[in-house]
């Protein structure tokens, strides 16, 4: 019996390993990596970049191997031309990165510029097939989603779905945070469009989008 329940769990186990293998591709090179940590890690390696990358996260992707908060950072060479996207593979849906962690998003931008995190599979139509959830309830200032923060310029958040992300509506907190900044450019030519925050009167958060400049803007949710 006890053979069989140690079995029963290296199959779990090794299924759970396998089904992260090759769950994000990297373009143009083609590719396999475990994580989007991992693929973003290679091409900090090759900077300054001198062409645009794309991060398929494929249909087996449940995030199980990324470290979070997964950390995009500045990539020299990146521009309008030589673009990081990160969106869903071609039949890849109903995609979720998730955690409840505080004072920090699921993924931050932090100093990354020129990045796209497109929720559409291929990066065409209109389905929203990446949702991101912070499930924490904590009201600690950062606790959010996605969050830019030192001097992240010129990047695009599009057709994501957003749930859960912080607590307090006076802590600073909410789906996706403009945070502050070390530099001298502010994080600034930022575009968060064509996006769904989840949001009633018993989810969280109260408000989609924080902008911190001298003082918190919120932007309350509609529906």
């Amino acid at each position: 019996m006890k053979k069989i329940i140690l079995f029963v769990i290296f199959l779990l186990l090794t299924q759970n390993s396998f089904s992260q293998v090759n769950s994000v591709r990297l373009f143009p090179s083609g590719t396999f990596y475990n994580s989007i940590t991992a693929a973003y890690i290679d091409i900090l390696a090759a900077a300054p970049i001198s062409q645009a990358y794309t991060i398929e996260i494929q249909s087996i992707y449940d995030g199980s191997t990324e470290t979070r908060p997964i950390q995009l950072t500045e990539v020299t060479g990146a521009s309008s031309s030589n673009t990081i996207t990160i969106r869903p593979a071609v039949g890849a849906t109903g995609l979720i990165i998730s955690d409840s962690i505080f004072a920090t998003g699921i993924i931050n931008l932090n100093g990354a510029d020129y990045l796209i995190i497109d929720g559409r599979p291929g990066g065409v139509g209109t389905s929203r097939e990446l949702t991101i959830i912070n499930g924490s309830t904590s009201a600690a200032v950062g606790t959010t989603g996605i969050r830019l923060l030192n001097d992240a310029t010129n990047n695009i958040i599009r057709y994501c779905n957003f749930k859960n992300s912080g607590k307090d509506a006076n802590s600073g907190s909410g789906a996706v945070q403009f945070a502050t900044t070390t530099g001298t450019l502010g994080n600034s030519n930022n575009y968060v469009i064509h996006n769904f925050f989840e949001i009633t009167m018993l989810t969280l958060p109260y408000y989609p989008i924080i902008i911190f400049l001298l003082t918190a803007i919120r932007v309350p949710a509609q529906g």
